[in-house]
C-alpha cells in the first residue's frame, strides 16, 4: 500500500519537473489511481501546495503558480456551473412537455 510520503517524494518542484498520473502509478508500483488522488489531496490539505495541470503534478516553486492554478480552477467552476444550470433548464423544459414533440 502506497503511503502519502511515498507520493511526496515522487512529485517534483516546479512545472518543468511534472509528473504525470500514469507515471506517479508505475513508480509507485499500483493501478490504486483513486488512492493516489487521495493522497495529493491530503497533502494539499496538510499545506503542501501541489499543483496539477496538463502536464502532470507538480510542487509550487512560487506563489505566482499557485495563483495561476487557482484562477484556472475558478473559470472551470464557473464553467461548470453555467452548465449545470443550462442543463437543469433543460431538464425542466423538456421533461414537463414543452420540448417533448422532439
Amino acid at each position: 500500500m502506497v503511503t502519502e510520503h511515498e507520493v511526496k517524494q515522487q512529485i517534483g518542484m516546479g512545472k518543468r519537473n511534472a509528473i504525470k498520473m500514469r507515471h506517479l502509478l508505475e513508480r509507485l508500483e499500483t493501478k490504486d489511481s483513486r488512492g493516489l488522488r487521495l493522497h495529493i489531496q491530503s497533502l494539499i490539505a496538510g499545506g503542501l501546495p501541489i499543483i496539477s495541470c496538463q502536464d502532470g503534478y507538480y510542487i509550487a516553486e512560487n506563489a505566482e503558480d499557485c495563483a495561476a492554478n487557482i484562477a484556472f480552477l475558478k473559470s472551470y467552476i464557473v464553467n461548470t456551473q453555467a452548465h449545470i444550470t443550462h442543463l437543469e433548464i433543460a431538464t425542466e423544459k423538456y421533461f414537463t412537455g414543452q420540448m417533448r414533440l422532439i
